[in-house]
């Protein structure tokens, strides 16, 4: 999977932006993603508080996690949204499915 560098959703462009530190995304460097609604963005890390490279399929599932939280966002009302476990095993299901199933998009 091509993680893009912008994304449509519900009529509003989300950039998304890869940095090198996870510290560009918090201050403790905890996270390898972030969705900021405020600013329209998903931030990637390109490697872990450590200095290794991600692999691609953390990349992805990353990725995946963070337009959890875009449709999460928008699709849900405050008191249904799916708390962070919820989404982190969405995303790790889904991304299972799209790589055991080699599923492509663009055809």
């Amino acid at each position: 999977m091509r993680i893009p560098n912008k994304l449509k959703a519900f009529g509003t462009v989300i950039s998304v932006i890869k940095v090198e530190e996870p510290t560009e995304i918090t201050r403790d460097g905890n996270c390898i993603g972030r969705y900021d609604a405020d600013a329209s963005c998903i931030v990637l890390t390109k490697r872990t508080t450590s200095q290794k490279l991600l692999s691609p399929d953390v990349k992805c599932e990353t990725f995946l996690h963070e337009v959890l939280h875009v449709i999460n966002n928008y699709m849900l009302e405050d008191t249904r949204r799916l708390e962070e476990g919820q989404i982190d095993q969405m995303s790790k299901g889904l991304f299972a499915i799209i790589k055991d199933n080699k599923l492509r998009f663009d055809e």
